[in-house]
This record gives C-alpha cells, structure tokens and sequence, in this order.
C-alpha cells in the first residue's frame, strides 16, 4: 500500500522549492551587485594610479626642461637639437598638466590643487625658454636673481606637486581598503553561496590577483617610461652631436676634391666618368645621412619635401651610374626601361626619388650574383588631373624572399637573410627610410618574390605633370638604322627602348652567324658590337668589317669598362669609341650626337666671370679641408693665408690686409662665433671696416644659420659645397666691397638658407636648383 506523504510536507515542498529558488537567485543578484561594487572601487584605484603616472610625467618632463636649458646654456650656443627637445618638453608639460586636469575633474580638492600648480608651472616654463635666450647676456647679478628666482619657484612647483601626490595617496589608500572590503565581503558571499559562491570566489581571487598585477604593472610602466626617456636623450645627443658633423667634414674634402677633378681638361672621357661616380656616390651617402639625421621628424610626418621640375631619365641614369662599375665587376647585367607613352618631365622632389631608387638598385645589384637587375618605369590609372602616379618595379635574378621574411623586410635595422648580410654587410635601414619616403610621395611600396627566382621591389610616387622640353632627341642620325649585336636580353632590350625613343630604327644580331642572315641595310648609321653568342668581340667586328653598307660607318663597342682593349686593338678591329657596361643610354646618346654634329664653338659658360682681385682669411683646423680650399681658391685666382684656430684668426684680421675671412665654426681652441664677436668688437673699438665673414660650417641644423648670424657673420655657406657655389658666395660679397655697395642680408635670410639646406642637403651642385 503506497504511503501518502502528510499535508505538512506537500506545503514544505510547495513552499520550499520557490523559496529556494528565490534565495539562489537572491544571492545571485546580490554577488552580482557586490562584483558590481569590486569593479567600481577597483576602477577608482586605477584612476588613481593614472594620476600618479601623470604627476611623475609631469615632474619628469619639467627636471628635463630644466637640464636642457642648463646644457644650452653651457654649449654657448644655441643647438637645433636641444631647442627641439626643450620645444618638445614644453609641449609636454602642458599636456601632462591637461591630462592631470581632466583627470582629477571630479575630485574637488584636487582639481584646486591642479589649478592652483598651473601659475608658477606656467611660469617656470616661460622663465626657462627666456633663459635659454638672453640668460647669458645678462650681469652676474642679474643672471644670479633670475636664477635664484626660478630654483624658488621650482621649489614651489615640486612643493605643489608632492601636496597632489600626498592627496592622491591617501585617495589612493582609501579606495584600496574599499576595494579590498568589498573583495572580502563577495569572498564571504560566494562561501555561503554553494557551487555559485565557490564560482564567485574564484572570480573574486582573480580579480584581486589582476589588481596586483595592474599595480605591478603601473610601477614597471612607471620606471620603464623614466628609463626610456633618459636612454633617448642620451642616445639622441650622441647620435646628432657627432654624425651630424662628423660624417660632413671629411665629405667636404671627398666632394671638394671630385668637383675640382672635374675641372680639369687633361682627364680623358673614363677618368671623368670615374669622377662623376664618387661625386654622385659621395652625394647619395650625404643624401642618406641627412634621411638617417631626421629619421624621427620622416616617421612623425615632419620632414619636409621640395617641389621642382626635374627629367626622369637623367634620375634613373644617375642612380645607375652609382653601381655601374659594381655591376661590371660581378658580370651581371644592368638595364632600365622606360614606358615609351610616359612624359619624361615631372614636377616633385627628384632627390628622393633617386634615394629610393639607389636604395633598391644597390639592394638587387648587391644581392644577385649571376643574372641581371633591370628597372622598369610604366604609370598607374588615377583620376587626378594634372598629376601621373609612376610605377618603379625593381627586378633582380637573386636568391628571392620567402613569405616568411617579407613581414620584416621594412623594419628598421631588420636583416631577413643574416648569412648574405654577414657577406655583403647592411645595415637594414634603407627600406624601412625607403617606404616613409614614398608614402610622403603619396604612393605605396611593396615586394613580390618567389625564393630561388629573384625579386621584384615595386613602389609608386604621384607626381605632378611639367612642361615637357624640346625634344633633342628627336631623328638622331637622321632617323637611320643601329645595328646591334648583343646576347644578353636585358641590355639589348634597353638599347633596342632607347635607341627606338631617338627616332632611329634598331636591328639586333644575337650572334655573328645571323649578320650573314642579315640583308645589306641602307640607311645603316652606327654598329654597337657588344657580347655575341660563341664568339669574342673582336670576331663580330671582323665579320662586320667585311659587310659593304658598314663601310666608314662608327662601330662602337660595348665592353666592361674595367676591361677596355688597349688603343690599338681598337683601332685595328675598326672600334671607333668604347661604351661602358652594363649600358648607360647617356653614354650612347652622346657618342651618337657628337659622331653627327660638328663641334660647337666654345663659349663662356654663365657665371664663368673671374672673381676681383682679392686675398682670403681661411680658418679652418681640418688639414684635408685646408688642402681643398686651398686648389679651389687658386683655381678662383684667389690668394689665401690659413689659420688653425680662431685666436690665430683673430690676430690675422687685426694685422689686416684681408678683403673676406671665410670661417669654420668648429675649432680645436677658440670656436668661430666667439672669434667673429671678438673680430667685431675690435672693429667696433677701431673704428675699422668691417671685413665680410662667411660661415663654413658642418652644421646644418636647425638654428645653426641663426647662431652664425647673431655671432655678427655676414653668410653662411654649409659643407660640403662644390666650386660653384664657393663662387658665388664669394662674387656676391667681393663685388659689392669692390663697388661699395652694401649687401643687406634680410631677416629672413637665414630662414631661407635654412631651408634650403635641409631640403637640398647642400649637395646637388645644380646651379638651378641652388638658386630656385
């Protein structure tokens, strides 16, 4: 007989069940709520730690203002660099105080303590950059008020701010014993709590271990960000003081000497060729410098770019000029082409262009052993008028790139393949400079490679359009026949582009056994015998020799310039002239339109005037540097006396018989500003005329024409410099003593000259863009 349980008990189970029910989902609502109020405190105790990181920060970046304005004011004079790291630290002062602010909006007492530290902060920062300025000027008295005044207020300022951080502490102390009760009470509430206050438990441990953690990781945060900043000015100060300077002083002497071999008329055509190589060379090695200088202003989107008309095909010819003799050497080939369809005159910033290019070229060149490395320029489809976005694809028959390695190929200082750099040595800089500059160009830059089948580096610029010049190009030789012979594809496909964007027609013979296939050619101008297939030169030039239409008809050979024949071979086998491989299109253009055109008559270049009689004060300690200004003011017809040293300069100018004193401003005992304050003190107490004082100077920074002018210079010429702005500089100031016309250097001169230093880098010795 089934039992019947009592009334008592069907009420219990009736009653029971939704009062459990209810109890769960009680306790449920009530650790949510206590979680709810962990998470609140805890969020109130990272408040709190955030103020106190932007205390430090504040306090940091105003010890750091101080201690660059003390170092600004024991250099004597004023550094580009340190002024942007003060300028940079003001900046951050006010932002740490804004954040600060904002931060403590919501607590009252400490919103009037923040308020109330802005007046003397403020203050501190506008007495430090008036100090930077004219603390030195002043008396000793003067000088010891003001800086007694300023360690006062800075002692009020540190007073202020450990007030805030006590606040902030005991706020601090405060919201952590809230946090900590509220985590023991939902540990209380999850241990009666069953299988859900043993879940709540675990999760209230673990938020209290994540609050250990987050307080350890503030305080790392903290001593890391000290740590940081203090490595980066010290690395900073070091990198700009001696690069800057260094690297400038021996490349005036490398550049000064190039210009001046230049100049003479007994170099036949190769050793000018060699010439024109270190110059280009020692000009892409300033040029990547000057990126590497300002390496932090490219990556912020500060550097500046400049703007004119420049001919496509003379950047590529100069960036393969670079690496044409590396190329020979090695055997492999070299070759560019251009889409026949592109203008070849646009309007942007050639410099960069060629540093991008040069930084790929030397890439390929350096990286492929067999093969060949060809550069091929075509445009992209845009919907901007006016403007042409170039593609530059970059191709090599290297050892290629695995997908592995491509993500780091264009990060600073990566090396993807560590066994070829140990080979052939890199930094792993040039990409990732390479990539900030085409962005600035507004294009994009990328890689395509398979390994074992070469790479391919592409990148775009968009450019404006420019007027286009007169095409001189135009019909060479009359719009005759080249007949080519050459087996290597990509250097005859290069001849075959150019010769063809001449006007002229071109017949290739990849072997002597086709110039037998080859009917008579009527309008046969010029024969290019380069490597043919199972034969030597010398055998293509005997078979051509034997063919009627190549009667009187120049024959040029296409050789490894290291590798010339001697004279008489040539002349025996009929070559008229050599052209260097891997195949430069200038070299052939000017080989063609000098065989077609008579000579010119000579005529005096522009700016070819002779300077006025006069004699020149050089100061100057560099031996090398004396040794270069010395030929290229007896090049000028200039005399000279040098001295080592600025008190030396000092005794020269008064002894007198000077027109000009050119100026170093780095010396080994008295520097140059304080050599040109003495020299204008003396001539001030005299009553003496005032003899024109120009800089030359390595340092080309920003402030540093200022410095030179306000130490009473009258120029200001940076190194390295080439003969012809040397000239100019000292024509502009000679001619207007010799005539007794004043030269009234404007205030905004030195921005001017500034500016054109950092956007030229003083290295282009292109006389239109000097003077645009």
């Amino acid at each position: 007989m089934k039992s019947i349980a009592p009334p008592t008990e069907a009420r219990f189970t009736r009653i029971s069940v939704p009062l459990i029910t209810s109890l769960i989902v009680a306790l449920c609502f009530l650790l949510y709520w206590q979680a709810g109020q962990l998470r609140h405190h805890q969020q109130w105790v990272s408040h709190s730690y955030q103020v106190r990181l932007e205390v430090e920060e504040l306090d940091r970046s105003m010890r750091e203002a101080e201690s660059i304005q003390r170092a600004i004011l024991l250099a004597g004079s004023e550094s580009a660099v340190l002024q942007d790291s003060f300028a940079a630290l003001i900046t951050s002062v006010h932002g740490h105080h804004a954040n600060l602010r904002s931060l403590v909006s919501d607590n009252t007492k400490q919103a009037e303590l923040v308020d109330a530290l802005a007046p003397p902060l403020f203050s501190r920062l506008e007495t430090l950059d008036r100090n930077s300025r004219d603390l030195r000027s002043l008396s000793d008295d003067e000088r010891t008020t003001r800086i007694l005044a300023g360690v006062a207020n800075t002692d009020r300022i540190e007073t202020m701010l450990e007030e805030i951080r006590k606040s902030e502490s005991a706020l601090l102390n405060t919201r952590a014993d809230a946090a900590h009760a509220a985590g023991s009470r939902l540990l209380v509430l999850a241990t009666g709590g069953s299988a859900l206050g043993v879940a709540v438990m675990i999760i209230a441990m673990f938020q209290e271990k994540r609050n250990r953690r987050l307080r350890e990781q503030y305080q790392d945060r903290l001593a890391e960000a000290r740590d940081n900043a203090l490595d980066s000015v010290k690395a900073t100060s070091i990198f700009v003081a001696s690069v800057s300077h260094e690297i400038r002083t021996p490349m005036n002497g490398v550049l000064g000497a190039a210009h001046l071999l230049g100049q003479d008329t007994r170099l036949d055509r190769r050793q000018l060729e060699l010439v024109d190589t270190i110059r280009y060379s020692g000009e892409a090695l300033l040029d990547l410098v000057n990126d590497i200088l300002d390496l932090s202003k490219l990556q912020a989107g500060k550097m500046e770019f400049i703007r004119e008309d420049f001919s496509l095909d003379e950047v590529l010819d100069e960036s393969l000029t670079i690496f044409a003799d590396t190329a020979g050497r090695k055997r492999i080939e070299l070759a560019q082409r251009i889409d026949p369809g592109l203008p070849r005159r646009f309007r942007g910033d050639p410099h960069r262009v060629r540093q991008v290019l040069v930084n790929l070229i030397g890439n390929a060149v350096k990286f492929t052993d067999k093969g060949g490395v060809s550069i091929e320029v075509t445009s992209r489809e845009h919907d901007d008028p006016g403007k042409t976005v170039l593609l530059f694809r970059v191709t090599d028959t290297g050892p290629g790139i695995s997908d592995e390695e491509k993500p780091h190929l264009f990060q600073p200082f990566s090396q993807v393949n560590i066994r070829l750099n140990r080979r052939d040595s890199g930094t792993g800089l040039g990409l990732a400079i390479s990539r900030e500059i085409v962005e600035r160009l507004g294009g994009a830059m990328g890689v395509d490679s398979t390994p074992g089948k070469g790479s391919t580096f592409w990148f775009t610029a968009r450019l404006d359009s420019a007027e286009e010049a007169p095409d001189r190009c135009e019909r060479l030789c009359n719009g005759g026949t080249l007949l080519l012979v050459e087996s290597r594809d990509l250097t005859a496909a290069s001849v075959e582009q150019h010769v063809r964007a001449w006007g002229m027609k071109v017949i290739t013979a990849t072997d002597t056994a086709m110039l037998a296939d080859i009917p008579s050619i009527p309008d046969l101008a010029v024969v290019v015998v380069g490597q043919p297939r199972g034969d030597t030169w010398q055998g293509a030039a005997e078979k051509i020799s034997r063919r009627t239409d190549a009667a009187g008809k120049p024959v040029f050979l296409l050789n490894h310039g290291h590798e010339e024949p001697p004279p008489g071979d040539l002349v025996q086998a009929g070559i008229r002239a050599c052209l260097r491989f891997p195949f430069r299109p200038s070299d052939l253009y000017n080989l063609l339109a000098t065989d077609r055109e008579e000579p010119a008559a000579v005529t005096a270049a522009p700016g070819s005037e002779s300077l006025p009689a006069a004699r020149v004060l050089l100061v100057e300690d560099n031996p090398i540097n004396q040794r270069i200004f010395c030929r290229q003011l007896e090049t000028l017809g200039i005399r000279m006396e040098i001295c080592g040293d600025g008190g030396d300069g000092v005794a020269a100018r008064k002894a007198g018989g000077f027109d000009l004193i050119l100026m170093d401003c780095q010396l080994p005992t008295m520097d140059g500003f304080e050599a040109t304050r003495l020299i204008r003190e003396w001539e001030k107490e005299t009553q003496s005329p005032k003899i024109p004082i120009i800089a030359i100077t390595a340092h080309v920074m920003i402030g540093d024409a200022e410095a030179c002018y306000q130490a009473g210079m009258d120029d200001y010429l940076p190194k390295p410099f080439d003969l012809a702005k040397l000239k100019a500089k000292l024509g502009r100031w000679l001619a207007a003593k010799e005539s007794g016309t004043p030269v009234i250097t404007k205030p905004d001169d030195a921005s001017a000259v500034l500016d054109e230093t950092q956007l030229t880098g003083c290295l282009t010795g292109d006389p239109a863009l000097d003077q645009g």
